[in-house]
């Protein structure tokens, strides 16, 4: 008997922790493009960098708010996608990791989504696991720094065109 309440308890715990993400009032979107250049090497993390001009600002203008309104900034949903180019199978990525930073504080990041795609994976966008932050810090200044790094899993012969598509959740007072 007592070794069934354990687990029992354990899955109980399990369920009621599970919700289900919560959705803003308003989605604002953000994409970024760069290549994954052919003959990477696959020992090292490839980084690739950007410093936009924040989505925010323009947001808050076509929707007539003000940053005062905003209670909080959420990442909803992540991914890479091909630019001008058919669908691809990115089982040649060991492991991707999309970060958020403020440049004044470079070594201050916060995840913005990440995946460890399977060997076999589906060709398709590549979904990520959006970052649980509250993204509002980063995104109501003028620029902010977005990262990307990927590890490879072998090497590749074929450069790819990518964008990575950031769509933020936005909940308001």
């Amino acid at each position: 008997m007592k070794n069934l309440i354990f687990p029992g308890l354990f899955f109980l715990l399990l369920f009621c922790s599970c919700e289900q993400q919560e959705e803003g009032q308003f989605t604002m979107e953000q994409s970024l493009q760069f290549t994954i250049q052919a003959g990477l090497n696959p020992l090292l993390t490839h980084v690739y960098e950007w410093n936009p001009q924040s989505p925010l600002h323009s947001f808050l203008a076509q929707n007539q708010l003000t940053k005062d309104q905003i209670k909080k900034i959420t990442v909803r949903e992540v991914y890479l996608e091909p630019v001008l180019s058919g669908p691809i199978s990115y089982r040649f990525l060991e492991s991707v990791k999309a970060l958020i930073s403020d440049p004044s504080k470079p070594l201050l990041e916060f995840s913005l989504g990440e995946v460890m795609p399977l060997a076999n994976e589906s060709v398709g966008n590549l979904q990520m696991l959006p970052g649980l932050a509250d993204m509002k810090p980063y995104l109501i200044l003028d620029r902010n720094t977005v990262k990307i790094e990927l590890r490879l899993r072998e090497l590749i012969t074929t450069s790819f065109a990518q964008r990575l598509v950031i769509k933020y959740s936005i909940f308001t007072q």
